[in-house]
């Protein structure tokens, strides 16, 4: 990437996956890295905290949803979780109120996007 190394989690499960049509939107998280090596990678820690929030992120999901998670990106700085879901059912409330406990530790970005075809994947799966 342009500000170096990433490693990227795939779920080559979902190669070729022929029901893309029932799950066409994409809640994609950016999640800011606190603490980082010299690569801006996170520290052992800091990945346990980067998992911990992912797994409690995917676990608000599941209540209101079904979801499919593909990719988990580590890069300088930041760790990227790329989501797909049906129709978005949580509120905006709702998702303010999870993260507002991470806001006060660490920038977040979260946003749900139409992605029927799962373009924003295609260069991870098939």
């Amino acid at each position: 990437m342009p500000d170096g190394l990433a490693f990227a989690m795939v779920n080559k499960a979902y190669d070729n996956y022929i029901n893309k049509s029932f799950y066409p939107w994409l809640a994609g998280v950016e999640i800011q890295v606190i603490e980082s090596n010299e690569n801006g990678h996170p520290t052992d820690s800091e990945a346990v905290h980067l998992n911990q929030i992912q797994e409690e992120f995917e676990k608000l999901l599941k209540q209101k949803h079904t979801i499919h998670s593909l990719v988990r990106v580590t890069r300088k700085g930041f760790r990227d979780l790329l989501i797909y879901t049906d129709t978005p059912k949580l509120t905006q409330e709702e998702v303010n109120k999870f993260f507002e406990s991470f806001l006060k530790e660490r920038k977040i970005n979260f946003s749900f996007q139409k992605d029927p075809d799962w373009k924003a994947v295609s260069g991870f799966i098939k």
